[in-house]
This record gives structure tokens, C-alpha cells and sequence, in this order.
């Protein structure tokens, strides 16, 4: 009889149960707000030219009276209320039951930025989507340092009308600096997040993690579909930069990484720093292809580790032969910690052997999902 604990994955991709309040393409973190609370109005401001009360709100926070984007606001229809088209995006949004200050507006000027700030202090969460360019994002960065209660920020590029993200690069070594900078100065920050960004370079990530060496506040990175990863290329550098992280840092405890082009090289390297790394405890690598021997090293990084807290690993859709099957069962029958693995499908016989023997005599009670 198949061991329950072995079990196919029907669902799609999912990441990890962390609760965070903002949400990524790919990882939807949305933080349900109590049944109890009544619910809060969305405050956003309209296009140029057209912005307008749509849903009168005697309940609305107080406008903002000074700066001349933020003065002009208007409350976004209930869902009981006919759809109004809006021409353009917002400039910016402010969700008051989440905490989620969300900047969309292309150029953004600091007398803006310190509106926003000082209007909603209570902001715990930072969604960044304009058209950056380095010395923008640099002073944004910098700016930020006067949001005290804010938890996370998550740099995301907006589609285009074309569909697609723009390429051009906005951060860099430098920003990775002050982004440390912000982090040493804003102990409440325990969350950065990087997403649909693909042209942010991996010299960015391996100064973000040469910064981030001595910090133990942040506790999770999350980069999905970024990476310098052109068309053209089958990986990135972006697991060299991961290792570098999880072998520096003692702090970080989840990393989500979905949909990176990680594979080969960058996932023996991650391996390798699993070996040593202490504080780890949910590691997402699925979806980027991780190839049979990119997941037997690490199964095997973790196996040497006697000291791993890792307890849920992704790696959905990676190549499984017999060899990195076996090396799975070897893990399972010696790790205590694991309590959740993905992994691709196994179609060998032998492997599946391997890898319920291991799960039989595991300790922890640890699932084997395939997907």
C-alpha cells in the first residue's frame, strides 16, 4: 500500500504558507483582514486631469491637503457599485485594511514621496512599480527611511501596453547598499521582494548579500521571474547570489525564488550552502528547471547537514532520475526537520522505491508532493 504521506500534486504552482500582506504574480501572499473589521475604504488618485470622488464616503480618511497629487483623491467603487473604466493607472494607491502604500506613477518626485509618508504613516508595506531609473530608485530607497513601521518592500515592474516589462535596469550594487542601509536603520523591515523585474542584474543580488552578511532582522527574500536572464540564455547567475546569501547570512529563514532559470551550476551551488547554513526553513526553487543533478546536489547539501532547520522545500518541476531519486531517500531517512518536499514527477520505479523507503522511515512525518 502507498505510504499518504506520499501524495501527486494537482494543484499549480504555490510557494510557501508564510502570511505576508503583499501579493506577486506568482506568490500570492494577500493577508485576510479580520471578519470583524469593518471594511476600509482603497484611496487612490486618478489620472491627470480626472480625478474624481466615485463613491462619496463619509467614513473616508481625511485628504491629504498638501502636494498637488496627493490632494486630489478618490475612493474606489464597492463591489456593489457598477464598474467605472479608469483611462490610466493610478499614481499611486493606499489600502487601508492591508496597510499597502503602492507607488505606480512613472516619475516620481521626492516632495511626493514625503507626502505620502507623512500622510500615511501607518504603512506597513511598500509596493514599488514605477519606471525606475538607478538614481531615482537610490533617493526613493532613501526616502523610505522615514517609514518606521514599514515591514517589506517589493519591487515589481507594471506591464506595458505590450504586455511584456520594461528591461532597463534599476537596480544595482549601489542600490543594494542602500537598500542595506535602509534595512540597518529600519530594524521593523524584515521582508524584501523583487518580482517580474527580469533585468535586474545578479551583480545587484551578490551585493545584496554581501551587505545583508551580519544582518539578522530581514527574514525573507522573495525574487520571482528576475534575474539577468535574456530569451536567448537557459540560466542565471541568480543561484550564485542565493548561495552567497544563505552562506553569509544567519538571519534569513525563507527564501522564495519560483521561475528564476535556475538550474545546473546555480543550483549545486545553493547545495553546497545548504551544507553549512543553520537558519533556513523554506527554501522555493520550483519552476526554474533545476535539471536531475541540480536536485541531487541539494539532497545531498541538506543530508550533510546534521544542523539544517529547513522544513519545506520546492523544488516543482525539477528533472528526477533514479540517482537524485535515491539521493532523496537517503535524505529523508536521515533528516528530522523536513516536514514538506516537492519535487517533479518520478516516473522510474526504482525511484519511487527509493524514495518511499525513505519516507517510510523518516522521522519528521515529512510529505512527498510531486508536481
Amino acid at each position: 500500500m502507498a505510504d499518504p504521506r506520499i501524495l501527486s500534486r494537482r494543484d499549480s504552482h504555490s510557494h510557501s504558507d508564510v502570511s505576508d500582506a503583499v501579493s506577486s504574480s506568482t506568490s500570492p501572499r494577500d493577508t485576510a483582514p479580520s471578519a470583524s473589521a469593518a471594511p476600509a475604504p482603497v484611496m487612490r488618485s486618478g489620472p491627470p486631469g480626472q480625478r474624481t470622488l466615485l463613491v462619496p464616503d463619509v467614513n473616508a480618511p481625511t485628504l491629504p491637503a498638501h502636494g498637488a497629487p496627493v490632494a486630489a483623491l478618490a475612493v474606489l467603487q464597492q463591489a456593489t457599485c457598477p464598474a467605472t473604466p479608469i483611462a490610466a493607472p493610478s499614481e499611486w494607491a493606499w489600502d487601508a485594511r492591508a496597510g499597502i502604500l503602492t507607488l505606480n506613477k512613472v516619475f516620481i518626485f521626492e516632495e511626493e514621496i514625503r507626502d505620502l509618508l507623512e500622510n500615511y504613516p501607518d504603512a506597513q508595506h511598500v509596493v514599488v512599480q514605477p519606471d525606475l531609473v538607478t538614481d531615482s530608485a537610490l533617493r526613493l530607497i532613501g526616502l523610505l527611511g522615514a517609514a518606521t513601521k514599514v515591514t517589506s518592500i517589493h519591487f515589481s515592474r507594471p506591464i506595458n501596453s505590450r504586455g511584456g516589462t520594461d528591461a532597463r535596469p534599476y537596480l544595482d550594487s549601489h542600490s543594494a547598499e542602500a537598500l542595506a542601509d535602509l534595512v540597518k536603520k529600519n530594524p521593523a523591515l524584515t521582508k524584501l521582494a523583487f518580482s517580474k523585474c527580469p533585468y535586474i542584474t545578479s551583480e545587484f543580488f551578490n551585493a545584496l548579500a554581501n551587505h545583508l552578511k551580519d544582518n539578522l532582522t530581514v527574514a525573507a527574500i522573495e525574487i520571482s521571474n528576475s534575474g539577468d536572464v535574456p530569451m536567448e540564455q537557459t540560466e542565471s547567475l541568480l543561484g550564485q547570489a542565493i548561495a552567497g546569501l544563505l552562506s553569509k547570512n544567519r538571519g534569513v529563514r525563507t527564501v522564495i525564488a519560483p521561475a528564476n532559470r535556475i538550474s545546473g551550476s546555480g543550483a549545486a551551488a545553493i547545495g553546497a550552502a545548504l551544507a553549512r547554513n543553520k537558519s533556513l526553513t523554506t527554501l522555493d526553487l520550483g519552476f526554474n528547471g533545476i535539471d536531475s543533478d541540480g536536485a541531487r546536489a541539494l539532497f545531498d547539501g541538506l543530508r550533510k547537514n546534521k544542523k539544517t532547520a529547513l522544513s519545506r522545500l520546492d523544488l516543482s518541476r525539477c528533472a528526477m532520475d533514479e540517482r537524485s531519486a535515491k539521493s532523496l531517500g537517503k535524505l529523508l531517512k536521515k533528516n528530522t526537520s523536513m516536514t514538506e518536499i516537492i519535487v517533479g514527477n518520478v516516473k522510474d520505479p526504482e525511484g519511487r522505491r527509493h524514495i518511499a523507503n525513505g519516507v517510510s522511515a523518516n522521522k519528521s512525518g515529512c510529505n512527498v508532493r510531486f508536481a
